[in-house]
C-alpha cells in the first residue's frame, strides 16, 4: 500500500509509519511538503482540521495515481473558555472521502497561550527559543517538552492516524454493522 504523507517533518512521517506498523500493514511512504492553506499557527479546531484535510488532498493530488491514500497532519493551539490546549488533527483521503481523527489534547500554559493568540507566533520557533534548542518540532515537539519526553509528537499523532484509518480498514464496523443498523431501523 502506498501512503502519501503531506510533510517532510520526520516526527510526522514516523507517526504514520508507526501507525501502520501497529496495524500490521506494510506501506511505502511517499512524502512531500504541501500547503495546508491555513495560517501558520492555527488557533481553533476548524482551522486545524481544515489544514489537515487540505494537506491530505494536496499530497494525494501531488502523487496523482501513485498513492492509495493521502495523509495530512496539522497541529495548533485551541482556546476553550479561559484555558488553552495543544491539539492536532489528522485527515486521510482516498480520492473520494476523508476520514478524520483528533489527537490527544494537552493543557497549555495561559501565558504562552495568550501570547500566541495575540501575536499568532508559531509554537515551534517559540519552543526553540524557550528551550534554547533548534527544530524541536522535528523531534519530540512541544508535546515532548510539555510531558518531559514521556509522550512525543510522533506518539500523539500515531493513535490518531490509526483511529482515522479505521473507516477504510475496519469494514466490519464501518460498513457491515452500519448496513445492519439501517435494516434494523427499517422495522420501526
Amino acid at each position: 500500500m502506498k501512503i502519501a504523507i503531506g510533510t517532510k517533518n520526520p516526527a510526522k512521517i514516523n507517526a504514520v509509519k508507526d501507525a501502520f506498523k501497529k496495524m500490521n500493514l506494510n506501506i511505502e511512504a511517499l512524502t512531500e511538503s504541501v500547503k495546508s492553506e491555513v495560517s501558520e499557527m492555527p488557533l481553533d479546531n476548524d482551522e486545524i482540521l481544515l489544514g489537515a484535510k487540505n494537506r491530505a488532498k494536496n499530497v494525494y493530488s501531488f502523487f496523482k495515481n501513485k498513492a492509495d491514500y493521502g495523509i495530512g497532519i496539522e497541529g495548533g493551539i485551541i482556546k476553550h473558555q479561559d484555558d488553552y490546549y495543544v491539539r492536532g488533527w489528522i485527515s486521510i483521503y482516498n480520492g473520494k472521502i476523508y476520514s478524520n481523527a483528533g489527537s490527544l489534547v494537552l493543557p497549555f500554559p495561559k501565558e504562552l497561550g495568550n501570547h500566541i493568540f495575540e501575536t499568532r507566533e508559531e509554537l515551534g520557533p517559540l519552543m526553540d527559543e524557550l528551550m534554547q534548542d533548534f527544530e524541536i518540532n522535528k523531534r519530540q515537539g512541544s508535546v515532548g517538552v510539555m510531558t518531559n519526553n514521556v509522550i512525543s509528537r510522533s506518539h500523539v499523532f500515531t493513535d490518531a492516524i490509526i483511529a482515522g484509518f479505521m473507516e477504510f480498514h475496519n469494514t466490519f464496523f464501518y460498513k457491515e454493522l452500519i448496513l445492519k443498523f439501517k435494516e434494523l431501523r427499517k422495522k420501526y
